[in-house]
């Protein structure tokens, strides 16, 4: 026999000779821990769906086909601003 059929047939015997249950034996090989971590909850989140919105907008203006007489390129330098002050804001926030 191999040895994983081997390993197999001397669990089964425990188990017949041992009176465990299968049952017993899988719930206790799956129990969950009795602890979970709780996640600390996100720090400004408006803040952090602003920045979101701005880069998903940033996207938008990049992909757009028409520069509307030099708009779009100014919005787009108005964004990247946005953005840096954002995040500038968010590192700066330290306590």
């Amino acid at each position: 026999m191999k040895r994983s059929q081997i390993a197999v047939a001397a669990t089964g015997l425990l188990l017949v000779i041992g009176g465990i249950s299968a049952n017993k034996l899988v719930s206790a090989s799956t129990i969950a821990p009795q602890y979970t971590l709780a996640q600390a909850p996100e720090r400004h989140p408006e803040l952090r769906a602003a920045l979101r919105a701005l880069k998903q907008a940033r996207t938008h203006l990049q992909k757009a086909d028409h520069d509307f007489e030099g708009r779009r390129q100014a919005a787009l330098n108005h964004t990247n601003e946005a953005i840096k002050e954002l995040e500038a804001a968010l590192a700066a926030d330290k306590h």
